[in-house]
């Protein structure tokens, strides 16, 4: 029986919960219908504007992600076609500066066999000046010679006609210059060669 009383015991108790809780319930309806009478149209009124705010909120950040997404596109945009335009630039610059090196380099090598030629003529000019010149110095040393075995026959036939003549003082003075003026002539030939 125990079990019984103890079944009849718990049904008691969940029916008096039961009721419990309906009392509870009509009280929390009844509370929620004067509160709704009260704050209902404050209530309501505030939903409707937070509501109206979550959507003015949803557009503008919609909006705002459209344009900014926009502009990210432009602003993308600008920068490849200043980075295509950069590397235009940079490449005819290359362009510009390679053809400059191989202007410069054929200068440079035209300049190189100019100035080897020159060398060459150069060269060439001295051995025909050198040979010139050995054949001029030939000659003059040829002249001195000449002029002087012709001024020592002289002397030498002046000593032998002084000696054997015993002439007198003016005439070896007149001699002596006139060999002086010869020497003297033959020195300025040589100086002037």
């Amino acid at each position: 029986m125990s079990k019984t009383s103890n079944e009849v015991d718990i049904k008691k108790q969940g029916d008096h919960q039961s009721k419990k809780n309906a009392a509870t319930s009509d009280q929390n309806s009844e509370i929620d219908r004067v509160r709704e009478l009260i704050f209902g149209s404050q209530s309501r009124s505030l939903d409707d504007k937070i509501i109206k705010l979550e959507q003015l909120f949803n557009n503008t950040m919609t909006q705002l992600r459209t344009e900014t997404s926009t502009q990210f596109l432009q602003l993308t945009q600008k920068i490849e076609q200043l980075g295509d335009r950069l590397e235009d630039m940079l490449a005819a610059e290359g362009r510009e500066r390679l053809a400059d090196v191989k202007n410069l380099q054929t200068a440079l090598s035209d300049a190189l066999e100019q100035i080897e030629s020159n060398q060459q003529e150069n060269t060439h000019m001295q051995a025909e000046l050198d040979k010139s010149f050995s054949a001029q110095l030939a000659l003059l040393e040829q002249e001195v010679i000449a002029r002087h075995e012709s001024t020592l026959q002289k002397l030498q036939a002046t000593k032998e006609n002084l000696a054997s003549s015993k002439a007198d003082r003016n005439l070896l003075a007149d001699l002596l210059q006139t060999m002086s003026q010869e020497i003297k002539q033959t020195s300025t030939d040589l100086e002037s060669a």
